[in-house]
């Protein structure tokens, strides 16, 4: 993957991967390696959006825009296929001092509405290592689960040997050099929440 500062309207900074020495260079994509079938996605994948399409630099129709051409047609699917969508910012617009974000969950087993639980960036990946039933890191420790949106009364895990469906973080990152967007892939080595199969 590209290491460099910044490429057009990329960012290294809004690309953490690029610098941990222990996840491989060739999982930080561009975003045309995304593929066309979704079932071919790593468990996790990150999609790291330049700076313009994630909203920083350019219009929220910009984003908006982006958003519905490159990854509406991953969420349609992934209601389907039992896969979990989760778009989130790393920072607000700047005009609110409590700088809120953004965070949405998408799939068949969210249950929708407009939930008032506080949550940031440590809950939600303290969430998605409790999919996981992986043990929490860093700040993530001490962070809650996010448990009010799914549609059981517990967080969906599954339990080692259930079959994998790809959950899909978009945050506004960037990621390869001067490609338009990138997806930046994590295999873990548990398998993905499949709350149909729960009792």
């Amino acid at each position: 993957g590209y290491t460099g500062c910044t490429s057009g309207n990329y960012a290294r900074k809004h690309n953490p991967w690029v610098n941990f020495t222990n996840v491989s260079s060739g999982t930080n994509l561009t975003f045309h390696e995304f593929p066309a079938d979704y079932s071919r996605l790593p468990t996790v994948s990150f999609v790291v959006p330049n700076l313009c399409n994630d909203m920083h630099d350019c219009s929220v129709a910009t984003g908006d825009t982006w958003l519905k051409n490159n990854l509406d047609d991953y969420v349609q699917w992934g209601m389907t296929h039992n896969s979990l969508f989760v778009l989130t910012f790393d920072e607000g617009s700047g005009s609110d001092s409590t700088n809120h974000i953004t965070t949405i969950f998408v799939g068949p087993m969210v249950l929708p509405g407009d939930y008032g639980t506080r949550i940031d960036h440590y809950t939600v990946l303290r969430t998605l290592e409790e999919l996981y039933g992986l043990a929490p890191t860093g700040n993530a420790a001490s962070a809650s689960t996010i448990l009010d949106i799914w549609q059981f009364s517990r967080i969906p895990v599954v339990p080692p040997g259930r079959s994998r469906r790809p959950v899909v973080v978009p945050f506004p990152l960037a990621t390869g050099s001067e490609e338009e967007t990138t997806a930046s892939e994590t295999t873990l080595p548990t398998p993905t929440p499949t709350p149909t199969d729960l009792p």
